[in-house]
């Protein structure tokens, strides 16, 4: 097992088992639609309800944009439309997310929106007539991993699911079949976060299955959301801040 996976590999069964189980809520608050942008007889209020479909004006410097979105999720600190009209040259899907209103801040974390831009995810950014920012990036076309066809074939009864009747030494060897299954999983995740750090000089700091995605057509690829958290380094510690993660514990 390489050194890297030996660290993440508590961590990440750690979150992994808390994604599973925990069920998420959903504040019933509006995401505010300045009348004054949005034509009043077009204007749909975006609510936390899946499905609910909303307009949003987006503005930086001379390029305005006025985006139909649909709610998608929502997490600690912003909120994830679909975009659904508004990008007619875009080729990839695409979401827009925002600060939730009712934490009452209206900046995005200013290391996401960097992130992004230099990942080539970022489409655009800017801010609405109430002055909450926006930003405009790429969809990850993967898959939570508990979603992916190939994790639901290994473990068709949930993860946590052994029977009782396994002897010590049948216990044991499912243990180590689970982990090197997992390992797979673990290594694209790896390469993501060595692609980011070594070439664009990102550290990513938010462990969490719900930010992860993996493509379901071959080959199958990681996809890395939310980088609200994410660390620039400077280009001369990158290598050995890398080294430092992969040799640690």
């Amino acid at each position: 097992m390489p050194p890297l996976a030996k660290t993440l590999l508590p961590i990440l069964f750690t979150t992994l088992i808390a994604s599973c189980t925990a069920a998420p809520t959903l504040p019933e608050l509006l995401v505010d639609i300045p009348p004054s942008v949005v034509p009043r007889d077009k204007e749909i209020p975006c609510s936390y309800s899946n499905g609910s479909d909303g307009l949003v004006s987006i503005t930086k410097g001379k390029e305005h944009r006025i985006l139909k979105v649909r709610y998608l999720s929502h997490g600690t600190r912003g909120c994830v439309y679909d975009v659904i009209e508004g990008l007619p040259e875009l080729s990839p899907p695409a979401v827009v997310k925002t600060p939730r209103p009712d934490l009452y801040d209206d900046y995005l974390s200013p290391s996401e929106v960097d992130a992004l831009h230099d990942l080539g995810q970022l489409i655009l950014d800017g801010f609405d007539a109430s002055g909450r920012e926006w930003a405009v990036m790429k969809k990850a076309q993967g898959v939570l991993l508990w979603d992916h066809p190939e994790y639901q074939k290994k473990f068709p009864n949930g993860y946590n699911h052994m029977p009782d009747s396994l002897s010590d030494e049948q216990r044991l060897s499912a243990i180590q079949d689970c982990e090197h299954f997992m390992n797979f999983w673990y290594n694209l995740l790896i390469n993501v976060f060595q692609e980011a750090l070594l070439n664009h000089g990102w550290e990513y700091n938010d462990l969490n299955w719900e930010n992860f995605r993996f493509t379901v057509s071959e080959p199958i690829k990681a996809e890395v959301i939310d980088w609200g958290d994410a660390v620039k380094v400077h280009e001369e510690d990158r290598k050995l801040r890398w080294a430092l993660m992969v040799r640690s514990q």
